[in-house]
C-alpha cells in the first residue's frame, strides 16, 4: 500500500504561480500535463479564520472561537465549494469529499506549498488532527510532520471519539454544537501519558474549516486540561460560501 502511495506521489506535482494560484500537474507519457489548478487565496482575509472579507469589513465568522485565550490562525490549501446540494464546484472540492489514499501525495504537496510561505511556519512542535473515521488522515499527518520535522501525535493518546453522523451536513447550528459534543471527548487516562509530548505551539489539523465550530471546541477541550498559547488550524479547505448558478430562459 505504501509502495502504492511512493510511486503516485512521484506522479504529481504542484506549481505556484505569481498570482498564488497552484496548478496541480500529472506526468503522462514523460510529460507533465495539467489536471487541474486552485485558485489564489484572497489577499482580504481574517488573519484568524480565513474567511473572505470584503474591503474593511471586520470578521464575525469565528464568533465560536472569541472567549477562548489561544493565538490561533489558519492554513489551507484552497477553497471549497458546494451547491445546495452538497455537489461539489470545482475539482479541488471534489478530490476533498472523496479523499482516499491515491490523494495523500496530492494533499501533502499542496500543504507544503502552502505551509512554506507562512511567517511563523518555524513556531510549531508538535501536530494532531480532529479524530476521524478516515485512516487516510493520520497517514498524511505523520507524512507531513516529517516533512516540517513536527512531533506527530496520534489522536487516540488524546482523545475518545464516537463516529456518528457528519457534522458538515447538518444545517441547524445547534444540532451541529451538540453532535460535536456528542463526537468528542477527552481521553483523560491517554492525555495524562501524552500531556508531557503536547509542549509548546502546535497544530491541529482537519480537512475542511467551515464556521470552525469543530477545531474550536476540540481547542477548549484542550485547553481545559493543557496550556496552550499559540495553535495552527492546517485544513485542506476553506468554505468561501455557497454559489448558485441560475439559468435564463428566453422569454
Amino acid at each position: 500500500m505504501w509502495v502504492l502511495f511512493l510511486n503516485e506521489e512521484k506522479k504529481i506535482r504542484v506549481i505556484e504561480l505569481p498570482t498564488g494560484a497552484l496548478v496541480i500537474q500529472k506526468i503522462k507519457k514523460n510529460t507533465w500535463k495539467k489536471d487541474f489548478s486552485i485558485s489564489p487565496i484572497e489577499q482580504n482575509i481574517c488573519s484568524i479564520c480565513g474567511h473572505p472579507l470584503s474591503l474593511n469589513e471586520d470578521c464575525s465568522y469565528h464568533s465560536e472561537f472569541s472567549d477562548l485565550d489561544i493565538n490561533f490562525s489558519l492554513c489551507y490549501g484552497g477553497y471549497y465549494q458546494t451547491d445546495l446540494n452538497n455537489k461539489p464546484l470545482n475539482e479541488y472540492s471534489k478530490r476533498v469529499q472523496h479523499f482516499n489514499i491515491d490523494d495523500i501525495g496530492l494533499f501533502l504537496k499542496i500543504l507544503i506549498k502552502r505551509w512554506n510561505i507562512l511567517p511563523d511556519k518555524n513556531d510549531y512542535r508538535w501536530i494532531t488532527i480532529v479524530p476521524t473515521r478516515n485512516k487516510n488522515m493520520p497517514k498524511l499527518a505523520k507524512l507531513l510532520a516529517e516533512q516540517i520535522e513536527l512531533l506527530y501525535i496520534p489522536w487516540e493518546d488524546i482523545f475518545n471519539y464516537k463516529p456518528i453522523k457528519s457534522i458538515r451536513y447538518e444545517k441547524s447550528k445547534i444540532s451541529r454544537k451538540q453532535l460535536i459534543k456528542d463526537k468528542y471527548s477527552i481521553n483523560l487516562q491517554k492525555l495524562h501519558n501524552t500531556k508531557n509530548r503536547i509542549l509548546g505551539n502546535g497544530i491541529i489539523m482537519d480537512d475542511v474549516f467551515n464556521t470552525g465550530m469543530t477545531i474550536f471546541y476540540i481547542l477548549r477541550l484542550l485547553n481545559n486540561h493543557l496550556t496552550l498559547s499559540k495553535v495552527k488550524g492546517l485544513v485542506f479547505a476553506r468554505t468561501k460560501g455557497k454559489k448558485i448558478r441560475y439559468l435564463k430562459f428566453p422569454k
